[in-house]
């Protein structure tokens, strides 16, 4: 399986343009297997993706999962831009998303040809590949703020993707260890949204992390500088960097 960050705040290739927002490239083709090509959000801007898409040689025609994971104009800004792209007579496309979603989000799916999903719960939506189903962000700042995450499947362990992760990257992780108990947390990445969490409230998140066997973290977009700073001293080689044009075999 091969990740590419597509669309982030930062971007470690000169050729590529970073822009707040995030979306990445998820290939779970095998040896044995074509497997999937899925699109997780697609940043604030369809230019930009699109541009960073064809430089990093990915042809939207392949994608056949677009995966939302909540209502914020820099995750859904290039969805129509995509849709536009993508090959809408490819049987079994499917856009996911979450029930609370905007009309807006789903008339824009319809008119340009494709089906969408909504998410009610915790389930695989591809083989070895899940939702989280609808998380809330609680009370906080961001109250009233539905999101989904991703999990995959594989053979290092499960690969856990968040958008901005409003409820918590801390919940979402507890959240799918209740669901898959048994299985190792190889890796979490994504926006962390770490931007008015204390020093202690980070040390606390990564505390979870190893007491739940993280083994790899990559905290992109929303996350914080200082955030970020601190997931690398504890982490170490272990606490990649996110860039659009980052890409991870796992």
């Amino acid at each position: 399986m091969k990740i590419t960050i597509v669309y982030d705040n930062e971007t470690i290739r000169d050729e590529l343009k970073n822009d707040w927002g995030f979306s990445c490239y998820i290939d779970t083709s095998t040896d044995d297997n074509n497997g999937n090509k899925i699109l997780f959000d697609t940043g604030a801007n369809g230019d930009i993706l699109l541009s960073n898409l064809e430089k990093l040689n990915i042809d939207p025609k392949d994608i056949d999962t677009v995966f939302i994971s909540h209502n914020h104009w820099d995750h859904t800004g290039g969805l129509a831009r995509i849709l536009d792209n993508m090959d809408n007579k490819k049987l079994n496309t499917i856009i996911y998303i979450l029930p609370s979603f905007s009309q807006d989000i789903k008339q824009t799916i319809k008119s340009k040809g494709f089906l969408y999903s909504e998410i009610i719960d915790f389930s695989e939506i591809r083989d070895d590949v899940y939702s989280t189903g609808p998380l809330h962000s609680g009370d906080g700042k961001y109250k009233g703020i539905e999101e989904q995450s991703m999990v995959i499947r594989t053979d290092k362990g499960l690969v856990i993707i968040g958008g901005c992760s409003h409820p918590g990257i801390e919940n979402i992780v507890r959240h799918v260890h209740t669901w898959l108990p048994k299985e190792n947390i190889y890796m979490v990445l994504g926006g962390f949204h770490m931007l008015d969490y204390s020093d202690d409230e980070i040390m606390n998140v990564i505390k979870l992390f190893k007491e739940l066997g993280v083994e790899k973290v990559m905290p992109c977009h929303c996350t914080g500088d200082r955030a970020k700073s601190i997931f690398a001293r504890e982490f170490g080689n272990n606490c990649l960097v996110c860039g659009a044009g980052k890409v991870i075999d796992v």
